[in-house]
């Protein structure tokens, strides 16, 4: 189990970027994505690197949300939370797809 572990993590140690290790272990790998689920993984990553009141976005921030199809400003918190959660969810069941 440690060689499978070490071989599937070895060569994308060097990698910046969480999602770019993703990628880097999917094309290693051989397994078929989609850049759409990629591209959803970094807008939600951007969003949570650039969110108030600990990092101040600006056109970042205004931009990841306009990507999750939220208005800015924020009207209804409640429904920000549920796209975002609805993108994340969205993207761990296309994962769990390319892995099967």
């Amino acid at each position: 189990m440690k060689s499978v572990i070490k071989r599937l993590t070895n060569f994308y140690l060097l990698e910046n970027g969480s999602i770019n290790k993703i990628k880097t272990l999917l094309d290693k790998n051989g397994i078929t994505y989609d850049t759409t689920t990629i591209g959803t993984l970094r807008t939600l990553v951007t969003l949570r690197s650039t969110s108030l009141p600990t990092h101040n976005g600006g056109a970042k921030l205004v931009d990841s949300l306009r990507k999750l199809d939220i208005a800015f400003p924020i009207d209804d918190a409640h429904d920000a939370a549920n796209k975002i959660l609805k993108a994340f969810e969205s993207c761990l069941s296309k994962m769990e797809e390319w892995l099967q």
